[in-house]
């Protein structure tokens, strides 16, 4: 096996690149007429700051929920199509424990209640399309260094992250790769610890 990295600008604002086109493009542009798996894995964050702290309650968890908990469904919608037609049928949502409603501290970071949404959207989908086969993975991926991983930090007054990128992917990827119909709709961690959602 082996993988190629294509990148597809998708935009919702403009009809010929809007979420909702992806598996015809990737069909037309570059003869991708099945997918195994697919990896919602890209996240943004306007801060993790407590409640009081937001400078625009409404346009910083717009922007967050729009990236973190609409961006998966939207991505689902445009390659269901794909998944479909492939073998393994795996969705897979790189999660954050912080999303976790059952494991919150003290910290109040509004902002992830999004990935607590995302969260629900996955779980939801892992049961609702278990009879088409499909297999959903939520996996929190660690505390990995990268800038988001920092700003938690940061916010949480601690140094840094524990795990590389590298790590974390490999990780991750070992999650995929066990990924079965008793996993799926589970919120697991990296490594492969059932988490409370």
């Amino acid at each position: 096996p082996s993988s190629t990295f294509l990148p597809l600008l998708l935009d919702d604002a403009r009809p010929a690149i809007a979420s909702a086109t992806l598996a015809a493009r990737l069909a037309a542009e570059h003869d991708i007429t099945r997918l195994d798996v697919v990896v919602a894995n890209a996240g943004a964050s306007s801060g993790f700051r407590d409640v009081l702290e937001l400078q625009d309650v409404e346009g910083e968890l717009v922007h967050d929920f729009v990236a973190n908990a609409v961006g998966p469904v939207k991505l689902f919608r445009g390659v269901w199509p794909l998944l479909k037609e492939g073998g393994e049928r795996k969705f897979v949502l790189v999660s954050s424990v912080m999303g976790s409603i059952g494991g919150l501290g003290e910290e109040m970071l509004p902002g992830l209640a999004c990935k607590a949404a995302a969260n629900f959207f996955a779980r939801k989908l892992g049961l609702g399309f278990k009879g088409e086969g499909l297999l959903v993975g939520v996996v929190h991926p660690g505390w990995v260094k990268t800038p988001m991983g920092q700003a938690v930090a940061d916010a949480v007054n601690m140094k840094e992250p524990t795990m590389t990128v590298e790590e974390s992917a490999a990780k991750v990827v070992e999650r995929i790769d066990a990924l079965t119909a008793e996993t799926s709709a589970k919120f697991l961690s990296y490594d492969g610890r059932e988490l409370s959602w």
